[in-house]
């Protein structure tokens, strides 16, 4: 449980809230610098429903995060467990548990040396989704990633309704 420097007492839920919001909005990182910190909370929520006027740990991760609830947490702090302190500031929150998903377990350590170069030579920036996706697909031999996350094919409808209408789009 983390506590304040001046006293033992617990932080508050509402003190964290703020930290972590500000945390998450930040940097494309800050999802996984405080994953773990969520997790706790969220598995000792018992603790903390009365302060959080008796809402579910999901309901009250909507009011600070929106649509990030407790899968969300849960799926980046796993994947930080599995690949280490070392990745956490070197990639997009969506990479880690996208690399969990779909890298087998024996090169998980060629991805993650992969990640720290990427950063490197990105000049410390964090690599983004569509970087990490197209290195790991590379270094896996598969073939090259078609299309982004959440991309719901929308882009191929508008491409038709612009060619419908005389303008010409590039392939």
């Amino acid at each position: 449980m983390t506590t304040t420097h001046t006293d033992t007492l617990p932080e508050p839920l509402s003190k964290r809230a703020k930290r972590w919001s500000k945390a998450a909005a930040d940097s494309v990182t800050g999802p996984l610098i405080i994953a773990a910190e969520v997790v706790e909370v969220i598995d000792d929520w018992a603790s903390y429903r009365e302060e959080a006027d008796g809402l579910s740990a999901s309901a009250w991760l909507g009011t600070v995060f929106g649509s990030w609830r407790v899968q969300f947490w849960r799926r980046r702090h796993d994947a930080m467990l599995r690949l280490g302190e070392s990745v956490r500031r070197t990639v997009h929150h969506q990479v880690a548990p996208y690399v969990i998903a779909n890298v087998p377990d024996d090169h998980i350590d060629a991805v993650k040396f992969l990640l720290i170069r990427a950063c490197r030579e990105n000049h410390g920036i964090p690599v983004s989704y569509d970087q990490a996706q197209r290195r790991i697909h590379k270094l896996l031999g598969r073939s090259k990633p078609t299309s982004a996350p959440g991309n719901c094919g929308r882009c191929a409808q508008l491409e038709e309704l612009l060619r419908r209408h005389g303008i010409d789009v590039p392939e």
